[in-house]
């Protein structure tokens, strides 16, 4: 499967339990989900250069990720998912990218993946402040509700993307 973790639940046991907040937050949780590429493969066809084949994981880095003892819910639980699955529509999406890219040369091929890379990662950061800033942190149920339903409809098409997202909470 290109997308390894995509539909991955999050759990409790991916956090590491805090006594307190770490000085200067003001959440209860955060979780630290990543996308990691492994196994790509290239070719040459008619002079261009371009990825035949790339796996992406989406991991969750639980030394990264806490929570605060005593504030474990459901509802907390549910919008660390929403970070998790933003991580994961931008995997699908950068993915979906690199294997569209053609170029003259390798190099150019690696340059124009790195570049990808950080747009995307971008994007994904944007919208996780921006998810956390509209929700205060899952606190306003209506925009977490909202949110989620988005989250989940973009999750679910094939080519739901982190900008359709923004365009539709902003």
């Amino acid at each position: 499967m290109p997308l390894e973790n995509f539909k991955y639940k999050v759990r409790w046991s991916d956090f590491t339990t805090k006594e307190s907040r770490p000085t200067g937050e003001d959440e209860d949780a955060h979780i630290e989900a990543n996308s990691l590429a492994k196994n790509m493969q290239g070719k040459v066809k008619k002079g261009k250069y371009k990825v035949s084949s790339i796996k992406l994981r989406i991991t969750v880095d639980k030394a990264a990720s806490w929570v605060v003892k005593g504030t474990k819910t459901d509802d907390l639980l549910k919008h660390e998912q929403g970070h998790y699955d933003l991580t994961a529509i931008g995997a699908r999406e950068l993915h979906k990218r690199v294997l569209a890219l053609e170029t003259e040369s390798k190099e150019a091929l690696l340059s124009g993946i790195a570049d990808l890379q950080e747009e995307m990662q971008g994007l994904t950061d944007e919208l996780n402040e921006l998810y956390d800033d509209d929700t205060d942190h899952s606190r306003k149920e209506a925009r977490q509700k909202f949110w989620a339903t988005e989250i989940a409809a973009a999750k679910n098409r094939t080519a739901g993307t982190l900008k359709e997202i923004k365009a539709k909470v902003k």
